[in-house]
């Protein structure tokens, strides 16, 4: 497996990549895609714990397409959860602010999957990880929505 670090501290962190060979197309900015996924896994890999683990998956029903980036780390307060895609927004708790940042990760990723027409969700217990999941429809049920 693959490891990962940031910001020079390493965390001897695992990568797992759980993507089909097979997913269907979608149509997006390939670049913008970049840079949302970029700001996930770099807070994957900020807010995990030593000897964790990140997964990027990826699947897909009938109708969209869901990417995945999930850590083992130390979890989103559920009183932050509702603030966490806010510009700038930074968490109280002692834990996330030892490991820095400016609160614009999340921001610019919401705005990037929300210009695609899709949607962002984010799952996490405190303590023990977050998934954020991007979801995007296919481009048969974009045709079908015009």
């Amino acid at each position: 497996m693959e490891h990962l670090s940031h910001g020079g501290r390493a965390h001897h962190l695992r990568l797992r990549v759980d993507v089909p060979p097979d997913l269907s197309p979608v149509e997006l900015d390939k670049d913008l895609l970049r840079i949302a996924l970029n700001n996930l896994l770099t807070n994957a890999a900020k807010y995990n714990r030593d000897d964790g683990e990140v997964v990027l998956s990826a699947e897909e029903s009938d109708e969209r397409i869901q990417i995945s980036v999930q850590d083992t780390g130390i979890g989103i307060p559920a009183a932050d959860l509702e603030r966490i895609f806010e510009k700038f927004y930074r968490s109280a708790d002692q834990e996330a602010v030892s490991r820095g940042g400016h609160g614009l990760g999340l921001y610019l990723a919401r705005q990037i999957v929300e210009m695609h027409q899709g949607q962002i969700s984010v799952v996490s217990q405190p303590g023990q990880g977050t998934r954020v999941t991007l979801s995007f429809r296919k481009p048969h049920v974009l045709l079908r929505a015009a």
